[in-house]
């Protein structure tokens, strides 16, 4: 069970605002994962944190549907946000920051497979005690696209195999990350 500044948390896109679950060819897992993370947060409590304009990684909407273009022509998303001289992950967290700071919280578990979101929160002044699995079965619409976060974006995520995903906790000096 957390202590009361280690909510759970979540940030991300709600199903309807975001291209993954609604536009997506590759068939992310958002809106899978947010209904995992919801679960979660509605049996051990926490918070939903969303941030608007995260759409594609920070790239934007139009971007992201220019990445898709490229991805259905055989490039990977991290490959096609590069063709597009986009960065990989766009995404800035002092928002989230600041407002998990008027919350009081200071200290969260995170729910999610990204490290690099963890070392941008804990760039932008959050301590992240705990990072928290959100992966979902993945399926042949969608395969591809999870490998090359896992492989290239170094999420953690197991893919189906059957091994059990292990909490990773916080570095104890923040990563001090080129981007944001």
């Amino acid at each position: 069970m957390p202590r009361p500044t280690e909510k759970l948390l979540w940030s991300g896109c709600t199903p309807s605002a975001s291209p993954e679950t609604s536009l997506v060819p590759t068939g992310a897992t958002a809106a899978s994962r947010l209904a995992f993370a919801l679960e979660l947060i509605r049996d051990n409590g926490g918070t939903l944190l969303y941030l608007r304009g995260q759409e594609g990684r920070g790239i934007g909407l139009a971007n992201k549907i220019k990445a898709y273009a490229l991805q259905e022509a055989g490039f990977d998303t991290v490959e096609a946000n590069e063709q597009l001289g986009l960065p990989v992950d766009a995404r800035c967290y002092k928002a989230a920051a600041q407002i998990l700071a008027e919350m009081g919280l200071h200290e969260v578990r995170l729910l999610s497979n990204n490290p690099d979101k963890q070392n941008r929160l804990a760039k932008a002044g959050v301590r992240v005690v705990e990072m928290v699995p959100t992966e979902v079965p993945s399926r042949e619409q969608n395969i591809r696209y999870l490998r090359t976060k896992k492989d290239r974006m170094e999420h953690r995520l197991l893919l189906d195999t059957q091994e059990a995903p292990v909490p990773v906790t916080a570095p104890e000096t923040p990563y001090d990350h080129e981007q944001d």
